[in-house]
């Protein structure tokens, strides 16, 4: 695959993730770019679209212990669709961030790349490390939580 179909079909997901990690446009673009510089760099030849999430979730990270800011995931839930594909209302959206919130991180890391970007299994785990048997278990067990929550609400 050549590096501008890779670029193509990967920026407009890997853009809305940032935002969402990021809650800021501009860090989110900053990072947007710096992930394609180095992917492009070492990798232009045979890029990887579990590469390039791990190297902006890294670069993220790197941003975050840089400026020392604390950052809150933007509230995603307007990309949160349920089983019929229609957007949440608005009420619903307000009960489920504040659920979501309950999330650890890694947890809701891992539910966003899953939700947003409607990633397989096998790409979270090369993004984050883990076993794909081990993503489904916590994907499973985030959307129990979330079940669980929502029915005491």
């Amino acid at each position: 695959m050549t590096f501008d179909k890779f670029y193509s079909e990967t920026k407009d997901g890997f853009f809305k993730y940032l935002y969402y990690l990021c809650s800021d446009y501009e860090t989110a673009s900053d990072i947007f770019q710096e992930s394609y510089f180095r992917i492009y760099q070492k990798y232009q030849d045979n890029p990887n679209k579990g590469l390039l999430y791990k190297i902006g979730r890294n670069a993220f990270l790197d941003t975050k212990r840089k400026k020392k800011e604390i950052y809150v995931e933007q509230d995603f839930l307007s990309s949160f669709k349920d089983e019929h594909n229609n957007v949440s209302s608005p009420k619903e959206e307000d009960v489920l961030e504040k659920m979501l919130a309950k999330l650890d991180d890694e947890t809701r890391h891992i539910f966003t790349l899953k939700i947003i970007n409607d990633m397989k299994y096998r790409e979270i785990a090369e993004i984050t490390g883990h076993s794909e048997a081990n993503i489904k278990v916590i994907i499973h067990r985030a959307r129990k939580t979330l079940k669980k929550h929502f029915q005491e609400v």
